[in-house]
């Protein structure tokens, strides 16, 4: 299996991503950010992500604290052991850390009298085609993304909450609950009231725009793209899944629509798809090496 390296740059650093696969299936989802376009160069050439910085406790009212320009990880690379050049298949399944631009969607929130508890979008985890469930009897859930969580520095969890939270109370008690911070991009810091079914606390769903703020993708599908002359580099699939209605799929001009979970900002579409492609490109060197 031949690989040509496009992924080249100024930069002689090379990107060291983790390339030890994990074990169970991919999860697919449709692709759906564009990738780049790169002339072919014979050296290998990405700076390494800048290491993390603890972000210092955050006193009430603040704004969120983030771990300074902590950039871009590979977390997990699973490859594709049967794909070569030419191939339209799945080049690799990542897992990724970035505090890039991003927009959010599928939040729910939980608005309880002692605080409100966010959920993070996901889907329950199988085997042998039934959830699995941990010690408690509750479902086990494969997120789509979550925020970083550090232990003893930084808590993502704790800076999502402090910007979600007062919106989700408000769309409990007003009806809607939007973001006045003109930091946040078209202000799509937004909760909703959801229909309330009598069981629980009452609940709140949205979507959220985070920027500098490190958070965790899950199963990132890397797709091939190739232009005129056959180069190949790629696009990332990040995760999302088809609409669905009365448990029928959601059709529009003939084509099924799909929930986007995640999107990548136009200001960090290219830099994020490089050093995933670098890591990507690694992986299935080091693959092939193995087979020979």
């Amino acid at each position: 299996m031949a690989f040509e390296n496009t992924y080249a740059g100024t930069n002689q650093q090379q990107f060291g991503g983790n390339t030890q696969p994990s074990f169970g299936a991919p999860q697919y989802g449709a692709p759906q950010q564009m990738g780049y376009g790169q002339v072919p160069a014979p050296q290998m050439g990405y700076g390494q992500p800048i290491p993390q910085q603890a972000g210092a406790p955050v006193p009430a009212q603040a704004q969120p604290q983030v771990p300074a320009s902590y950039g871009t990880t590979v977390d997990r690379v699973v490859v594709n052991k049967q794909w070569a050049s030419g191939s339209k298949s799945w080049m690799a399944v990542v897992d990724i850390t970035t505090d890039a631009e991003l927009f959010l969607n599928g939040l729910n929130a939980w608005v309880n009298p002692d605080g409100v508890n966010i959920v993070y979008p996901g889907e329950s985890r199988m085997q042998n085609g039934q959830p699995v469930v941990n010690q408690r009897g509750k479902k086990v859930v494969n997120h789509y993304y979550t925020p970083l969580y550090v232990k003893d520095g930084y808590n993502g969890y704790a800076e999502m909450s402090k910007i979600l939270a007062p919106l989700a109370q408000s769309a409990v008690q007003t009806g809607q609950g939007v973001s006045d911070n003109p930091s946040d991009m078209g202000h799509s810091n937004k909760m909703f009231p959801a229909p309330q079914t009598g069981q629980g606390a009452p609940r709140a769903y949205g979507s959220a725009y985070v920027k500098g703020m490190p958070t965790r993708i899950y199963g990132v599908f890397v797709m091939p793209v190739y232009d005129e002359n056959g180069t190949c580099t790629c696009r990332l699939a990040l995760p999302s899944r088809p609409k669905m209605k009365n448990g029928q799929p959601v059709m529009k001009d003939g084509k099924q629509e799909y929930t986007q979970y995640v999107i990548l900002g136009k200001s960090s579409r290219e830099e994020v798809t490089n050093i995933v492609g670098q890591a990507v490109y690694d992986a299935l060197v080091k693959a092939q090496q193995q087979v020979q």
